[in-house]
């Protein structure tokens, strides 16, 4: 395992952690200014803005950089934060909407949101399905070698 995928593994553990521990600053702070009344509003934004973003995080990653790269490795790692970084948005837009409403059905789409996350990891199937084609000027060319080859011949 290389260390850009090491790296990744290590994010995507700490995109598990961050959410719940914001939660608990969600259901302590500033009880006496939520505004229970906006519950249903903001429980439709949390879920557009969670659902929206899950989709980007599986759709948007594979179709961004180039088609062929000589750093894979690198591009494979911006896939994955991407990845990760939308889907952490998605977690922590109820951990938001529950500070300001206090209402526990947020926890639900908070629980969807680290599922998103956990879904992904970056194993090796997915790492390999992130990285680009190899650069066509590093892939040997069966002709490369010919010229030099019959110079030696002679």
């Amino acid at each position: 395992m290389g260390t850009s995928r090491r790296t990744a593994i290590f994010l995507w553990a700490a995109m598990l952690v961050v959410p719940p521990a914001f939660l608990g600053v969600a259901l302590t702070a500033a009880t006496e200014h939520r505004a229970p009344a906006l519950a249903g509003p903001i429980l439709a934004v949390a879920v557009l803005a969670s659902a929206a973003n899950v989709i980007l995080a599986w759709t948007l990653p594979p179709r961004l950089g180039p088609p062929r790269a000589h750093d894979r490795e690198a591009v494979a790692f911006t896939r994955v934060l991407l990845s990760l970084a939308l889907c952490e948005a998605a977690a922590l837009a109820p951990v938001v909407a529950l500070m300001i409403t206090g209402d526990p059905t947020l926890l639900a789409l908070l629980a969807a949101g680290l599922a998103a996350v956990a879904s992904l990891y970056p194993s090796t199937r997915r790492w390999h399905a992130l990285r680009p084609l190899g650069d066509p000027s590093e892939l040997p060319r069966a002709d490369a070698g010919a010229p030099a080859r019959q110079r030696e011949a002679r």
